[in-house]
């Protein structure tokens, strides 16, 4: 993990990170981090506020969409599914944008889930 957020220009996106054992369901958050970490940047200062918890979403065997928008200024996450449609928005204030690079889904060994109709535009 270390290697990751060291070495890496990246926004990452962290979701639906229950604890190792999940004993409530309503345990979740959305969290905007930008690496690498640095002398002047350590991982605690990574995070671009806010943090979204107790969403109601990413409930076990339920089928959501996710749509991300990034711009130089901002990123966006909005998820559709359970009937519901919400929008989370961050705003890049005190971090540098990142302008080129690669994307990449990063799944936790302990989750599981299903992708399907991946695209970037």
């Amino acid at each position: 993990m270390s290697t990751y957020f060291n070495n890496m220009n990246a926004l990452h996106i962290s979701y639906a990170a229950f604890k190792m054992i999940n004993e409530d369901p309503d345990d979740d958050y959305i969290r905007v981090r930008k690496y690498p970490v640095t002398a002047e940047i350590t991982f605690n200062s990574t995070e671009i506020p806010p943090a979204f918890f107790h969403t109601g979403l990413f409930l076990p065997g339920e089928t959501y969409k996710i749509t991300i928008i990034k711009t130089d200024s901002g990123l966006f996450f909005k998820v559709d599914g359970q009937g519901m449609d919400k929008l989370y928005d961050w705003h890049f204030h005190h971090a540098s944008p990142v302008k080129e690079g690669r994307i990449g889904l990063r799944h936790m060994f302990t989750r599981s889930a299903n992708y399907r109709n991946f695209r970037v535009m």
